[in-house]
């Protein structure tokens, strides 16, 4: 005995459905919450944005000089092609909403630590020395509102640690 469900086996009858359960595929991802396609970056590397500052543990406690990441563009070229890092010292990308963030290194020739933080600027997790180009993600289920780029190696260095608290800029991007 066959069983089909929801299907014809003419030819025809299947091309015409095939919109419609592309369609309710789209609807169904989309609605319940699963992961998007981060936007596309255009064109890198980028010029240099906006700095702010974001104050570290240390020791010594300090501020660091951070590009500030606000858009959706802005956030998936980060520093793809980039071989330097400007004027600032790191790159701080704004999350919110919060929820679970990866990141890769897709076209990024400078391995980085990579911090990510939650609402009060807990330290959630950090991947240290991530690898060059690498379409591997790194990330946490935790609920992320910031990510913080710096050279590989000084995460530890400036106190970036699980559990530590960094100081970052308010909402309207001030310090």
């Amino acid at each position: 005995m066959m069983i089909a469900i929801g299907c014809d086996h003419d030819s025809r009858a299947w091309a015409r459905q095939w919109p419609s359960l592309a369609a309710l595929a789209v609807v169904a991802w989309v609605g319940l919450g699963w992961p998007q396609p981060a936007e596309a970056c255009r064109r890198f590397p980028q010029a240099p944005l906006r700095t702010v500052s974001v104050h570290v543990p240390g020791p010594p406690a300090r501020a660091l000089s951070a590009e500030l990441a606000r858009t959706a563009e802005q956030t998936s070229c980060g520093l793809m092609g980039r071989r330097d890092w400007a004027a600032a010292e790191a790159m701080l990308f704004d999350m919110r909403p919060v929820g679970p963030v990866r990141f890769w290194m897709k076209n990024t020739p400078m391995s980085l630590d990579i911090v990510f933080i939650g609402e009060e600027g807990h330290v959630l997790y950090v991947a240290e020395a991530t690898k060059p180009y690498s379409t591997q993600t790194v990330g946490t289920d935790e609920p992320v509102s910031w990510v913080l780029e710096v050279a590989a190696g000084r995460a530890a260095t400036l106190g970036l640690a699980v559990d530590a608290t960094v100081g970052l800029p308010t909402d309207d991007g001030t310090d």
